[in-house]
């Protein structure tokens, strides 16, 4: 009896769920069955329960004449925890969400979704707690995050996640006008979503447009998916209540519901349901429209819907753009496109695709959403795709039955072909084996010192090159490269000498060299009027020959963009080498560098996955995608490609390193504290890993460990001689490890608290002179925190805008710095240039002139080529435009800028320090 009473209650509690009359009498007849007792007791159960919330709607203006002063719900002003709520911004069938202001620890705007009021039944909990659960297992940079939950005073649960400004996905990209790449490059970003839930066991079952919001992080639109609330675990259940699911009620969105779900079957849906939503989801992002006509599957029976889901085709979303009538226009504008041109670029990959995704058995659509992702990016990337045309294999299968005496005797004589052809090439194999085989080693030899230069680990890259300088294969690529170690090593000057041996021919090492000949003349000018025009000279001829050479090649961008100083022309110029050859490793790797730099994480998450797919065994790629994961929080996928860094670079410490680094950001000690320890074990001359191994000891409590290792560090070779805390004078002992203890402690210290973070158990802080730098960096934070805000985590040299709304700054280390502009209101951050340091605005606050570095050749170049020549530092003075439009032009040597009130004059401090130079900035003529 128990049992019946029970399958009556749970029946009640899923019908009530359902408002559609006719998809709940259509439940009932499922679920009661045969039962026409429990069928009827039931209807009884609904019926009350319509007249009692009949009655109650009815007494609803009496009681708010009433009870007025009972309240009986939240609204704005309300205080939930540490939560206060701003607005409602959403409400469901079961819940509303608000805007709320987080108070403590941290200040900040959040979601609260909460259950409405009388809704709190069994089912509704269990369904509220699994989407909860469901988003607090995730961890990924394209799903709204969990922040917290619990429940209010009068018990009903609520939970707070991340507040997601912004709007549907294809009202985004409609209102933008995003072209058909742009739209597929956001649709990849929600593949890799759906993947990461996946993985997590999760089955979201409801994806679409309004489920998918498009929200900007430094201009850069960043697609998130919401809304879990049908959530579905694939190896547990999410809650031990009851889910929707028990008598097969159909869950989610008609227009985007997979045949599995609308079929009621009692099928176990799994993660391809979610795999037929994204390819509607895809066909109405490059269509405007779903697959089946929205207002047809409206006003259908709920019988004809599952027949329409469950047995008709789609047409094909080229097709399908035939019927649109005069809408296609409207449709092709926001693709920026015309119609013609819209169903071109629709036939073929996209239509295979997207049909591969509808395909009503399930075992015919991608098994998972890697697989989507990676056709994606190979259709962008104009390589084949794994969805092709379903009738290939069929229409042959034909051509064969019908010529089959043809087919025999062409295949007779293509066997004998073949049969010659691989007597002549094994022949010919034979020959060329020693020389194929030494080739081989050549060219990978070649490739590990090319990597090896990626990484800026130059004695690796010289020692790979040793053996093939004079190699008959890769002979040229081999001194190529080597003359670009020199120039980074020892400067351009040094360069001249290797590179003039490989001027002659008309390849692309030629074009090369003759390009870095033109750049070490331009950075090589002297200070020397009578020179300068030689130079001058030099200059053109070369930058003329590498124009011949390799003009309207992604090489001659690449090489402009390397050559660039200004940020904004350098990412032109890498753009468009990247749009001649997608697959050109050493643009997306510079790519990368200047989206870390500019703190871009979410396109250098996307460069340094394609740097991954064009080398896979390059550690690289994995490193700084790790280090984009990092920085955006995704610490568990952050690990796995910090596992393939140290897997692919055996014995280097700085892999292990990078890991550390993200074990400290998600507070896992132990685990950071080892690999300190194992960079310290193969670098032990590198006092930095040295003192890292300190803080994690220190964060782990274990003061005495870290005492000894402290003294270590002040006792280590590297150090000169021991700290003498009693003088720190610039010539008394100990004075420059201890300054270089006070930077790693100020940058670790100031890091760690403004995430949020303890540098030290709370119960017990360290004290004695083996601390004093970490306490006296804390106490700095805490004195400039009262007075102060952190505009950003590594800078110095600032200099204010004249309006005062932004701030340029050196980034960096003095001496390998580059100058950023931060936007103070919006926090927005831009690279202007590399290399500079100490920039300071002009009064109008148009221009900005700042020090350069660089290294200057004398004039023995010019008469003996054979001769190396040597070249010395100076400080230079730059002129660039505060937009960064332009590359900077440099105006003098000298340091230490002042512009006059007026912004006609520059002074600056000449390079012997000892007088105050003048100059005109207007007036091109004018001298020191």
């Amino acid at each position: 009896m128990c049992a019946e009473l029970k399958n009556e209650e749970s029946i009640f509690y899923e019908a009530l769920e359902i408002e559609s009359s006719e998809m709940r009498s259509t439940y009932l007849k499922m679920a009661c069955g045969d039962d026409t007792n429990l069928l009827a007791r039931v209807k009884a159960l609904l019926a009350v329960q319509e007249k009692e919330r009949s009655i109650l709607e009815d007494a609803v203006p009496f009681l708010g004449r009433n009870l007025q002063a009972a309240p009986v719900t939240e609204g704005t002003g309300t205080v939930i925890g540490n939560y206060k709520l701003l607005e409602q911004i959403g409400e469901g069938g079961m819940a509303v969400v608000y805007m709320a202001e987080q108070e403590r620890p941290v200040r900040r705007k959040v979601a609260l979704k909460i259950i409405k009021l009388g809704m709190d039944t069994k089912q509704v909990i269990a369904r509220f707690e699994a989407e909860r659960q469901a988003l607090a297992m995730m961890d990924h940079p394209n799903i709204a995050r969990v922040f917290d939950a619990g429940t209010t005073e009068a018990g009903r649960p609520y939970f707070v996640m991340e507040l997601v400004k912004g709007i549907s996905i294809t009202e985004y990209c409609d209102k933008n006008r995003l072209g058909t790449r742009e739209r597929l490059k956001l649709f990849i970003q929600i593949c890799n979503a759906v993947k990461h839930a996946h993985q997590k066991g999760i089955i979201h079952r409801d994806l679409k447009p309004t489920n998918v919001m498009v929200t900007l992080h430094d201009g850069i639109p960043v697609p998130k998916v919401i809304d879990f609330g049908i959530a579905k675990a694939t190896n547990q259940r999410l809650t031990e209540k009851t889910m929707f699911t028990r008598y097969a009620q159909m869950i989610g969105t008609p227009a985007y519901m997979s045949p599995e779900q609308a079929e009621m079957s009692g099928l176990d849906v799994d993660t391809r349901t979610d795999i037929y939503s994204l390819g509607v989801l895809l066909y109405e992002l490059l269509t405007g429209t779903t697959p089946f006509d929205g207002e047809r599957l409206r006003s259908a029976g709920y019988l004809e819907l599952q027949r329409i889901i469950r047995e008709e085709e789609p047409a094909k979303p080229s097709t399908r753009l035939s019927t649109l009538g005069d809408v296609l226009t409207a449709v092709a504008e926001n693709r920026k496109t015309n119609p013609d041109l819209l169903r071109k670029l629709l036939k073929g990959d996209l239509d295979w695709i997207v049909m591969k995704l509808l395909e009503k058995d399930r075992s015919r659509r991608y098994e998972n959403t890697h697989e989507l992702a990676l056709d994606i990016q190979r259709h962008l990337n104009n390589e084949p795709v794994t969805a092709g045309s379903p009738g290939v294999v069929y229409y042959l299968h034909k051509f064969l039955r019908r010529h089959k005496q043809r087919v025999v005797v062409v295949s007779l004589v293509m066997v004998v072909i073949a049969a010659l052809m691989v007597v002549g090439g094994m022949y010919l194999r034979a020959l060329r084996a020693t020389s194929s085989a030494e080739s081989l080693r050549h060219a990978d030899a070649l490739l590990k010192a090319r990597e090896a230069f990626s990484r800026q680990n130059f004695d690796v890259a010289k020692e790979q090159l040793a053996s093939i300088l004079d190699s008959t294969h890769v002979g040229r690529e081999a001194r190529l490269l080597n003359a670009k170690i020199t120039m980074n090593i020892k400067g351009a000057a040094a360069a001249i000498l290797p590179l003039n041996d490989l001027l002659e021919g008309a390849d692309r090492v030629a074009g090369e060299a003759h390009f870095l000949m033109a750049q070490a003349y331009f950075q090589g000018d002297p200070n020397n009027a009578k020179e300068i025009s030689q130079y001058h000279e030099q200059w053109d001829y070369h930058r003329r020959r590498a124009e011949e050479l390799l003009s309207g090649t992604a090489t001659f961008d690449f090489l402009q963009g390397m050559a660039a100083n200004a940020i904004a022309r350098k990412l032109c110029f890498l753009n468009q080498a990247l749009e001649k050859d997608g697959q050109y490793y050493d643009a997306l790797r510079e790519r990368v560098y200047l989206y870390y730099a500019a703190e871009n994480y979410v396109k250098m998450l996307s460069d340094a996955s394609r740097m991954i797919g064009i080398r896979p065994e390059n550690p690289l790629g994995y490193s700084l995608r790790a280090n984009a994961l990092r920085e955006m929080s995704s610490f568990n996928e952050a690990l796995e490609d910090h596992r393939q860094t140290i897997r692919l670079s055996p014995g280097e410490a700085e892999p292990y390193n990078q890991r550390r680094h993200t074990f400290m950001n998600m507070g896992d000690y132990e685990q950071a504290l080892a690999d300190a320890m194992k960079c310290v074990s193969i670098e032990p001359d590198n006092l930095r890993y040295h003192f890292d191994v300190f803080c994690a000891q220190v964060a782990l409590g274990r003061y005495e460990s870290a005492v000894t290792t402290h003294r270590a560090i002040i006792q280590h070779p590297k150090a000169n001689h021991q700290l003498n805390l009693n003088a720190l004078g610039a010539g008394e002992p100990g004075y420059h490890i201890h300054m270089r203890l006070q930077r790693y402690a100020a940058k670790y210290i100031f890091d760690t608290l403004a995430a949020g973070r303890t540098w030290h158990p709370p119960q017990a802080a360290p004290e004695g002179p083996a601390f004093w730098v970490l306490n006296e960096a804390a106490d700095y934070y805490q004195y400039l925190s009262r007075r102060a805000r952190r505009l950003v985590r590594s800078g110095f040299g600032g200099s204010w805008s004249p309006d005062g709304s932004k701030l340029v700054y050196s980034t960096g280390a003095p001496g390998f710095s580059g100058l950023a502009i931060l936007d103070v209101e919006t926090g927005q951050k831009k690279l202007l240039a590399v290399p500079g340091q100490y920039a300071v605005w002009s009064p109008d606050g148009r221009y900005i002139v700042y020090n350069r570095q660089r290294k200057i050749m004398t004039s023995a170049i010019l008469t003996d080529r054979m001769r190396q020549p040597e070249a010395f530092d100076v400080e230079e003075l730059c002129l660039i435009r505060a937009d960064g439009t332009e590359e900077p032009q440099p105006l003098v040597y000298g340091g230490h800028p002042q512009w006059s009130e007026s912004g006609e004059y520059l002074y600056y401090q000449s390079p012997s320090g000892v007088m105050t130079m003048r100059i005109s900035v207007e007036d091109e003529s004018a001298q020191p």
